[in-house]
């Protein structure tokens, strides 16, 4: 075995144990993350101005007097977003998420195409047409997840390709006449990347799972580091055993120490390296792209090994396809400008949990290439929403620093957030972190500029106070012409129609909808919601 091969050997075989070791440790920290969350809601900001506390404690905006019709109207009235505008936003978004999908698929294409034929030209193999085709479909498995990835996770996104996938792969082995020799090289080449990377799919870690992945193989590689250049030497292990004799320890601690030193020394610079890709993301970069490049690095390493048995030059050709994959993934797509983006406001009872998280986990998918989505950070979502700079602040300590404790602070996350748009043109999920005592003015103020609202009222009942607050709120600001409320059979209407009553409106003028199953609201469903042009 070569020197290269052992190096890809130990770095796959580091990365398994990075992976086992992050999975239990990603779940410890989110799991932290959504109490730190829950326990900074609970408590009073103290920094709240004087002149903020009244709208706090009143529902709050200037009531002008109805129309002819009896339609409540508002002094801050929400921008007024036509529906013909809206509709043709989604029309675009459409177009817009078919050309991500496109450059996701040609640049997967191209790192497959680049590692199937340095696998038959290093081995010195023949380019036989079955055989090819088989190799590469192999190859091209980290599409499957990618396309599972851009679906949202959508279950039936998730059944089609893998059926199609094995469908391919089994037709085309079946052809050259050996279909066990298709499955068993599926299973030696693409089965232990998928074992790797599966398990961070997860919806429980698959936010920030990936950063944690990194931060940990750094820190293994360093200790690996540290210990392969003690042990090349009969002098440094020498020096080490005296050092530890004269601190009074043993061979077992000393190596130890070192795994720890090697770990501590590397982590630091993965810090760095995990700071600059919050700057990233933060100027840009897709979090589809973090997850997406995560698995085919994954998968790149893994199938680097058996061209590591050649060369150094064939085992090169591994980091040449993540590089091609990434060049092309990576590229902004600008073509598309909506002038007219809807901005999503998104309510919901916290206590929906999981309820709760699949809704927005499928409305988001959509809704992301068309609008803003603006939300109130919640323990219901906080393992679904929070971002990678987010999760940085928070493992240093300063994730207080994020929740809205003032007007200036509100006006300067809505007008800095409102329009960003990551490198392939989705806008990103606006999470606004909020004390008891500022939630109800931000969510006043993401009333007044939102074209839509989406309320998850599914088993609102008496206790809900939260929701029927904001319900109440929809109806003073006139809102409930352009809102959509997600209702099932543990509904409470009457309660509902209630609280709309109190703010001096009518059920009637909202659109209630219930969830079909899967495929969850579409943007048809949203954007009907809307007054006629």
């Amino acid at each position: 075995m070569t020197g290269v091969t052992a190096l890809n050997g130990a770095v796959l075989g580091l990365l398994m144990i990075a992976a086992i070791m992050s999975w239990p440790l990603t779940w410890w920290l989110l799991r932290r993350y959504r109490r730190t969350v829950v326990r900074a809601m609970q408590r009073r900001s103290a920094h709240a101005t004087s002149d903020w506390v009244p709208a706090i404690n009143d529902v709050g905006f200037t009531r002008v007097p109805s129309d002819a019709d009896g339609t409540v109207t508002a002094a801050d009235e929400p921008s007024q977003l036509t529906r013909r505008a809206a509709q043709a936003s989604v029309d675009d978004a459409r177009l817009l998420r078919r050309d991500v999908w496109r450059r996701y698929a040609l640049a997967g294409c191209i790192a497959a195409t680049v590692l199937t034929v340095a696998t038959f030209l290093s081995a010195g193999i023949e380019f036989l047409p079955w055989r090819t085709a088989i190799v590469w479909v192999v190859y091209a498995w980290p599409l499957v997840l990618t396309a599972v990835i851009l679906s949202g996770f959508n279950r039936g996104t998730v059944v089609r390709a893998v059926m199609v996938h094995f469908a391919i792969l089994l037709a085309l082995a079946a052809a050259a006449g050996n279909t066990m020799g298709g499955v068993l090289l599926w299973l030696l080449m693409a089965g232990p990347p998928t074992a790797v990377v599966a398990p961070y799919l997860h919806r429980s870690v698959r936010a920030v799972g990936v950063i944690v992945v990194l931060f940990v193989l750094v820190g293994l590689l360093g200790a690996d580091a540290l210990v392969s250049f003690v042990g090349g030497s009969d002098e440094r292990i020498m020096s080490v055993a005296t050092i530890a004799s004269g601190l009074g320890v043993g061979g077992v601690a000393a190596f130890v120490a070192l795994i720890a030193i090697g770990f501590l020394v590397t982590s630091v610079l993965a810090w760095f390296g995990l700071d600059r890709l919050g700057h990233a993301y933060r100027e840009g970069l897709p979090d589809q792209l973090v997850l997406i490049g995560a698995v085919w690095g994954v998968f790149a390493a893994a199938q680097g090994i058996p061209l590591a048995h050649e060369s150094l030059a064939w085992a090169a050709t591994t980091p040449v396809a993540f590089i091609a994959f990434w060049l092309v993934a990576s590229r902004p797509l600008g073509r598309h400008r909506m002038t007219a983006a809807p901005r999503l406001l998104v309510l919901r009872i916290f206590s929906l949990g999981r309820q709760s998280e699949d809704l927005f986990r499928r409305v988001v998918t959509d809704w992301q290439y068309v609008g803003p989505v603006r939300l109130i950070g919640g323990p219901d979502l906080a393992r679904t929403t929070v971002e990678p700079d987010e999760f940085l602040t928070f493992a240093a300590g300063k994730l207080e620093q994020l929740f809205i404790a003032t007007p200036e602070q509100f006006e300067q996350q809505r007008t800095t957030t409102d329009a960003t748009r990551d490198r392939h043109g989705r806008y990103r999920v606006q999470e606004f972190l909020c004390f008891d005592n500022t939630w109800r003015h931000v969510v006043r103020g993401l009333m007044r500029d939102s074209d839509l609202v989406l309320m998850d009222v599914r088993g609102f009942a008496a206790g809900n106070d939260g929701a029927r607050h904001e319900l109440t709120m929809l109806a003073r600001a006139g809102m409930l012409e352009r809102t959509t409320l997600v209702i099932d059979g543990n509904t409470d209407r009457e309660l509902i129609a209630a609280a709309i009553v109190q703010g001096g409106g009518a059920v009637a003028q909202a659109t209630l909808i219930t969830p079909p199953g899967d495929d969850g609201v579409s943007g048809t469903d949203l954007v009907g919601a809307l007054p006629a042009a």
